[in-house]
């Protein structure tokens, strides 16, 4: 519910939030039964950011029409997240000033030269289609001759015009219109890539390596969903860039099985060659998992959640650390610890990242 300002005020709403569960969804829920659209996170990472679109999803598939940002991302300049955010708030209608940010100015006319530019040619055949009457009709919602696309380095534009690209292409029928439809949504992939892994340019981003291998975490994943699933208005799941692992694999899931393609047969004659099991059949055939208090397996949770049970233990002593030069009584000590017990995975030592298909550098960070 939405608090009082006494509430606010009380030393016991402050107790419940480190004492009992945080209850996100819930409150995620009652924004948006009050018609809140635009959410702007302001801790160090954009960890709650993915959260909203997700509880959105499952609520009504509202999450990927709404505008959700974060102030602050960790490893990157604040001077372009602070304005990106806020960007992305003017985009979605709310009122922004931004005076405070940027200071007082005049309005300029935008240079005409002295951008870096890249062309983009989509070579479109002379598509036709039977009509009611004799001869044929063209298909007019796609263009018939070669079109160039010129945008600047950031690409916003390039990225709205692959967008409706995108969308018009549904309607093509050929096998060149679904060839058409796996080079723009590869490309589309590989523009947002670059945006926000921060490639030199799309270009840079090769369309037949792993997501993992470009630099993807389970962060980064879920804005890349987040921002193809409002490109092309269809509902995307978190698990994307797992469940289908480079671009082009991406891509012709998405033409063959989401955006309607006409011949789905004819797509995978069309891109054959792409590694994509996702047709064959799933057979779950074993559960595993590890959590504090020494669960080993679903069936272990299941007892610890419902009996109640304390899960923090001593700090474990095979992670390679010096538990004695570790602990400092004193609070606030950098790089030190006060207490000598925590929610652990023990035998986390022995987890094997690689097999996972989790980057060193991720790992680490989990570590």
């Amino acid at each position: 519910a939405v608090a009082e300002p006494e509430t606010l005020t009380t030393p016991a709403y402050w107790a419940r939030h480190i004492r009992a569960a945080v209850r996100f969804h819930d409150g995620i829920t009652t924004l948006h039964t009050r018609g809140i659209t635009t959410y702007l996170e302001l801790g160090p990472d954009p960890v709650l950011t993915s959260m909203v679109r997700d509880t959105l999803d499952a609520l009504d598939g509202q999450g990927a029409a709404v505008a959700a940002a974060c102030v602050l991302q960790k490893g990157k300049d604040e001077t372009r997240t602070m304005p990106r955010a806020l960007a992305v708030a003017f985009a979605s209608g709310a009122e922004t000033d931004w005076a405070p940010l940027l200071g007082t100015g005049r309005r300029i006319a935008l240079p005409t030269y002295a951008f870096q530019r890249k062309r983009y040619w989509i070579d479109v055949p002379d598509l036709t289609a039977p009509t009611t009457g004799t001869g044929t009709g063209t298909v007019t919602d796609a263009p018939t001759d070669a079109e160039s696309v010129e945008s600047e380095e950031d690409g916003d534009e390039a990225d709205q015009i692959l967008g409706e690209w995108a969308q018009k292409l549904r309607t093509l029928s050929s096998k060149k219109g679904d060839q058409l439809r796996q080079k723009l949504i590869t490309d589309l992939v590989c523009r947002h890539t670059a945006q926000i892994l921060a490639y030199e340019s799309a270009e840079a981003v090769d369309p037949t390596l792993p997501f993992r291998d470009l630099g993807y975490n389970s962060l980064t994943s879920v804005e890349l969903r987040s921002r193809l699933a409002a490109d092309l208005g269809i509902a995307l799941p978190s698990s994307l860039v797992y469940d289908y692992p480079t671009p082009e694999v991406l891509a012709r899931h998405i033409v063959r099985d989401l955006v309607e393609a006409p011949d789905p047969q004819t797509v995978d004659a069309v891109l054959s060659g792409l590694d994509d099991s996702s047709d064959e059949p799933l057979a779950v055939i074993g559960m595993g998992c590890r959590y504090p208090g020494g669960v080993v397996s679903p069936e272990g949770l299941w007892d610890l959640v419902s009996g109640g049970v304390d899960a923090i233990g001593e700090l474990p002593g095979d992670r390679g650390w010096d538990l004695d030069e570790l602990y400092d009584p004193e609070r606030g000590l950098s790089g030190k610890t006060y207490t000598r017990h925590g929610g652990f995975v023990y035998d986390a030592d022995t987890f094997d990242a690689e097999f996972f298909g989790i980057s060193p550098r991720e790992a680490q960070a989990m570590d």
